[in-house]
């Protein structure tokens, strides 16, 4: 009986595997151009806004009490 149980844990994996293999690779409904433009510019300018001042671009570092430059300005120095 042992066999068997260990012989349905990857029978149930294989079968969910397909099943998320399926709805993964479903056909979708079509996307209007004018909807998938404005989701872009929402996601860009969600990327473009900076907020001028440096001081609220820092992270407190929770180790020693120190304040560290966030990732966003490590690349603009």
């Amino acid at each position: 009986m042992s066999a068997l149980l260990w012989l349905a844990i990857p029978v149930v994996a294989v079968l969910l595997a397909v099943l998320w293999v399926m709805w993964a690779t479903r056909t979708r409904p079509p996307v209007d151009v004018h909807d998938s433009l404005e989701e872009r510019e929402r996601f860009k300018a969600a990327f473009d806004r900076r907020s001028g001042d440096p001081s609220k671009d820092r992270v407190p570092d929770r180790r020693r009490g120190r304040e560290r430059r966030s990732n966003r300005n490590r690349n603009a120095s």
